[in-house]
């Protein structure tokens, strides 16, 4: 196996544990959504931002740029197929944008909307919004922040479209 090859090999194993990991996350979302019981929220959301810190550590790290850009140059020298240039493209696309987090701030975001969710819940049940507004509040703060670290020329809706 050439060396292009097993770097390739590697970044798909690092791929898959990474999705790995997100889906692991997604189940907690929706465990969070559907099952929790009432007050483990706390709990919960520090789980859900422990493991969202350590899926952005583990994605932004410097060992991943490094495979990344070597792969890049075999992909601009024409030396990877169109499937492997398509997956180190989006990954390098993804992991561009996601370097600009820090992950103090991807944690805190997680945190936040994963108890938050708890708090909407309850909120929409009572028809009470006053009870959610302080979480959205910042939620939208966390929000315009991340547009920020993102960069956009014309509107902050633009950093934030493609992750949709």
């Amino acid at each position: 196996m050439t060396s292009k090859a097993k770097l390739m090999e590697r970044l798909k194993k690092e791929l898959l544990e990474l999705a790995h990991l997100r889906s692991a996350m997604s189940v907690l979302d929706w465990d969070t959504q559907v099952n929790m019981p009432a007050g483990a929220s706390e709990a919960r959301a520090a789980t859900y931002a422990s493991l969202t810190a350590l899926h952005h550590k583990r994605f932004t790290s410097p060992e991943l740029r490094e495979l990344l850009e070597f792969l890049t140059d075999e992909m601009k020298a024409g030396r990877l197929n169109d499937k492997e240039s398509c997956i180190v493209r989006e990954t390098w696309r993804d992991h561009e944008k996601e370097c600009k987090l820090p992950t103090d701030f991807v944690e805190e975001l997680a945190r936040l909307t994963s108890e938050s969710h708890q708090i909407w819940s309850e909120s929409k049940k009572r028809s009470d919004f006053n009870k959610f507004r302080p979480s959205l509040e910042k939620i939208v703060v966390l929000t315009r922040k991340k547009a920020a670290y993102l960069g956009f020329k014309t509107s902050p809706y633009d950093a934030l479209l493609d992750g949709f």
